[in-house]
């Protein structure tokens, strides 16, 4: 048998609807990395999510979050920093101005682990607010 890589997603997927990991998918992947085979997680959360599921079934690969716009090792130091493609400054300000014609709750953005919100209010689910104590409030 040849090795394979197995590549999870977690919402959805590999989570439950109570954004937990059932013991059947735990024992599943387990059996496929005692296999010789290899998993990872590519996932549209932030890191600081996602670490936790990382971590949860003892990863020891590579991660993709924010839809591949982040792709680094969390155990290799020598991995440097990764690859981050932020978009464009540029870019950002215009959905802003344009977003103002639009009755929004909030606004939010994330930059590596640093989370930026225009209001400090409950629009923002709860699992927003995971992994970090860098949540910066005010003009975006």
């Amino acid at each position: 048998m040849s090795k394979k890589l197995i590549v999870l997603d977690l919402d959805g997927t590999t989570l439950r609807d109570d954004l937990t990991i059932s013991s059947h998918t735990k024992k599943t992947l387990e059996k496929a990395r005692m296999a010789g085979h290899e998993v990872m997680i590519a996932t549209g959360r932030p890191y600081r999510i996602s670490r936790l599921y990382y971590e949860e079934l003892e990863l020891t690969t590579p991660i993709v979050n924010f839809n591949g716009a982040v792709f680094h090792h969390p155990r290799l130091t020598t991995f440097a920093d990764g690859y981050h493609h932020a978009i464009d400054l540029q870019v950002v300000r215009e959905l802003l101005d344009f977003a103002s014609d639009f009755p929004l709750d909030n606004i939010a953005a994330e930059v590596q682990d640093n989370v930026f919100l225009k209001e400090r209010n409950n629009s923002v689910p709860e699992t927003f607010h995971l992994g970090t104590e860098n949540i910066v409030f005010g003009n975006i």
